[in-house]
């Protein structure tokens, strides 16, 4: 053992000796002293307007530009007045169908808005009754201006704007939070609160370690650290260890690891370091930050063994940093490749949708793109085009909700709505029509409300667009196409074809994200989900709807809902699924069947006796609300399920791979038909190829995902969070974090490396 711990001895003595070593040391503590420790987070008072602050835009600026016809005093006629005359003016002209004018426009007056914040004389108590009023905004009015500091002053203002246009300004947060550095304050506020702060800094830090000592510490250490092998098996330096009795691998193995001390101890500088100033600066001592050494430590043996095996077999360190160099690149072009064909070429023509009608089945996918399957050439058939559709619409701005399939028409109904550049600044759709006895032919009819959220059709087959501000029924013929008519690009034909009136809520109802709806087939009710508040609606001679009941669900993440029989099952963002009496909304379950996991989509069976939910971890959870028990159910690709749902037998459909859609008999459970297209060359290439290649190869790269998950969990609750995205469940699926298969394949990667070089060693004569 002797021998070994000397030459382990030397590695450190050699690691202490090395120049490199204590310039790294240096550069270091310039990063961690000049760099990191001088940077801070601040909290201050919120009362500025910030980007994405407004909703429903298009209502919001026709809203302010009515105020010169008002005749009434109120809070928002107040505000108005306050414009400047050239703003005013611009409200009346602005364009109803060029989003880039009303971004502009909002812009402006966000800026004025902003310039309000010292004036004075905004609040008038007859235009700002205290019912209008935060708490907060109450304790400010009831202390008066002249009581009130610069920063409370304010913050009064952006309360009092906040009140005065309730349905189209997110209200302002308590706190906000800015960076600084060396006391300067760097750009504008975070998009983030200060509840946030302990998720937001080991974020950053899992990010600056990555890069720092997963890219930069690596490629280093590589640098320094490849001559000690070839210097070990040169003539002379061998002999002289070969004379003691020792074993050869074990000499190696003593090397090899006494090598590793350079990263280690750089490793232990850093990490150290940056766990301090977390925990100096901003009171968070995370234990799991300093668990990345022995991960950087991994990461670098696993690149040094091959620097090690090229060094023993050439004994030349060029060479050696060659192969590692080449080593890194075959490894990084295979994850690439993975990747860019999954994100790029797969993703996008995987099934986001399944919609039975009658005895067709069709699907959409992720470009918006809708199929019929074909039986007679066992394959799926693009239907309900576009005039200008060509292909996949992979970098598409147009979101599509639907289609929905109405059976007492026989006809598909769907809404396309343009996307714009910011999430909170919603414009109008388009409705969508296909008749089956045209070949799901697409035909465009009216449009739509502003921000449509939900496309429900009642027992009688009236489409209903449900959005923030109502629920609106289209009035007309929806089997008469309407025929644009352009003129500089503006389509300025009348709505020939019909509209959509208003029938509900009442009372009225302020809804907000997160948000979800859906209705019952038999009756017409519908079931809103909107910020926390689950709310019944019926509909009354008229086809109004009114709020019958609601109760509030302790949760501000998202939901998906639905009914199943007589029942409302809610499954929210926190891991719990809720099962509601569909009368009286009392809760008669609240169960936690994958805690950790989102769902993404939920339906209910034909015959209201089961429920399934679709988890963003592509899991399918299937329950019997009837019997209240899980039901026994093993589906064919758990965990790469995309879309679900039941056809009218009540079999349920599942959607897995690219393309292929599998029904599922439940009682008793048994596969039934596959619905799936040949596959191109492709996915032949991605399938026998890419993911062999990936699956055989080590994936060192993806250790960055065990230092975001040990320093900040998963990171994409921070941006869930964020004032931009209120809690909304995911559409698609989002990438998980799975630590243990990069570390189960980089450990047999390197198990099998060493043995190898061990075996070369053992059996070469030196």
């Amino acid at each position: 053992m002797r021998p070994y711990l000397a030459v382990f001895k030397d590695s450190f003595r050699e690691a202490f000796a090395s120049r490199i070593l204590w310039l790294i040391t240096g550069l270091i503590t310039l990063v961690l002293f000049v760099g990191l420790a001088p940077f801070a987070l601040r909290e201050e008072t919120a009362y500025r307007f910030q980007r994405n602050e407004f909703r429903n835009g298009p209502e919001f600026l026709q809203l302010l530009a009515s105020q010169e016809t008002a005749k009434t005093p109120s809070a928002a006629r107040r505000v108005w007045s306050r414009l400047p005359e050239s703003l005013r003016h611009r409200l009346h002209i602005v364009s109803p169908t060029n989003v880039n004018e009303q971004l502009d426009v909002l812009s402006e007056v966000r800026a004025e808005f902003n310039g309000m914040f010292d004036s004075k004389d905004l609040y008038d108590p007859k235009l700002w009754p205290p019912n209008t009023l935060t708490g907060e905004g109450r304790r400010l009015a009831d202390r008066g201006y002249d009581d009130l500091s610069a920063e409370e002053h304010r913050r009064f203002n952006r309360l009092l704007i906040d009140a005065a246009f309730p349905d189209f300004v997110l209200p302002a947060p308590g706190r906000t939070l800015y960076a600084e550095w060396f006391g300067y304050r760097i750009g504008a506020p975070l998009p983030f609160e200060p509840k946030q702060l302990s998720l937001l800094v080991n974020y950053a830090l899992a990010v600056i370690l990555t890069f720092l000592a997963g890219v930069l510490g690596v490629f280093i250490a590589i640098l320094v650290s490849a001559p000690t092998v070839p210097q070990t098996f040169e003539p002379g330096a061998i002999d002289l260890l070969l004379s003691k009795p020792v074993s050869r691998s074990l000499l190696f193995l003593t090397k090899f690891f006494g090598a590793s001390t350079f990263i280690l101890l750089n490793s232990i500088y850093l990490i150290g370091g940056m766990w301090l100033i977390a925990g100096l600066r901003f009171d968070i001592w995370s234990g799991k930050l300093l668990l990345c050494i022995p991960v950087f430590l991994f990461l670098f043996v696993i690149y040094y063994s091959i620097s090690a095996l090229t060094g023993v077999i050439w004994r030349n360190a060029i060479v050696s940093v060659c192969c590692t160099i080449l080593f890194w690149g075959v490894c990084f072009t295979v994850g690439t490749a993975k990747r860019v064909a999954e994100t790029t070429f797969l993703d996008p023509i995987r099934i986001a949708s399944i919609v039975p009608a009658g005895e067709k089945l069709l699907t959409v996918n992720r470009s918006g793109q809708t199929f019929e399957w074909a039986a007679d050439h066992q394959t799926w058939e693009e239907v309900f085009r576009g005039a200008d559709a060509g292909g996949a619409q992979f970098f598409s701005r147009a979101s599509l909700i639907g289609p929905v399939y109405d059976p007492s028409h026989s006809r598909i109904v769907a809404i396309e709505s343009a996307r714009t550049r910011f999430e909170l600044f919603g414009g109008s759709g388009k409705l969508l029509i296909g008749a089956r006895n045209q070949e799901w032919r697409r035909m465009e009819n009216a449009v739509t409300p502003n921000n449509p959220q939900a496309l429900l059709l009642d027992s009688q087959g009236h489409i209903l667009v449900v959005s923030y501000t109502g629920i609106f029924r289209f009035e007309g013929d929806a089997a008469r196409e309407h025929r644009p008519f352009k003129v500089f690009g503006v389509d300025i034909s009348p709505p020939d074809s019909g509209k959509f009136e208003k029938i509900g809520p009442y009372p009225d109802q302020k809804w907000r994200r997160p948000f979800a709806a859906a209705i019952d087939h038999t009756d017409g009710r519908i079931a809103v989900f909107s910020h926390g508040q689950l709310s019944m609606l019926t509909h009354d001679s008229a086809g109004h709807y009114n709020v019958k009941r609601d109760v509030e669900i302790e949760t501000e993440k998202g939901a998906v809902l639905d009914f199943v029989g007589g029942h409302i099952v809610v499954a929210t963002g926190d891991g719990h699924v809720r099962i509601f009496d569909g009368t009286s909304l009392s809760e008669e379950l609240d169960l936690t069947p994958r805690p950790k996991a989102k769902p993404r989509k939920l339906v209910g069976s034909p015959d209201g006796r089961r429920v399934a939910i679709l988890f963003d971890d592509g899991h399918v959870w299937l329950y019997d609300v009837e019997e209240q028990h899980p039901t026994a159910a093993k589906l064919g690709s758990q965990g790469d399920l995309t879309s679900i749902a039941f056809s009218p037998e009540n079999r349920l459909l599942a959607a897995d791979g690219f393309g292929r859609v599998i029904a599922y008999r439940l009682d008793p459970f048994e596969r039934g038909n596959a619905y799936q297209s040949p596959m191109d060359t492709l996915q032949i290439l991605y399938r026998y190829v890419v993911t062999p290649l990936y699956t055989i190869f080590p994936k060192p790269g993806e250790l960055d995902n065990v230092v975001t998950y040990l320093v900040a969990g998963d990171p994409i609750e921070l941006f869930e969070q964020g004032r931009g995205n209120r809690e909304e469940l995911p559409r698609e699926e989002r990438p998980q974090i799975d630590i243990w298969p990069p570390i189960i394949s980089n450990l047999i990667f390197l198990a099998v490396v060493l043995t190898i070089t061990c075996i070369y060693i053992e059996r070469r004569d030196f």
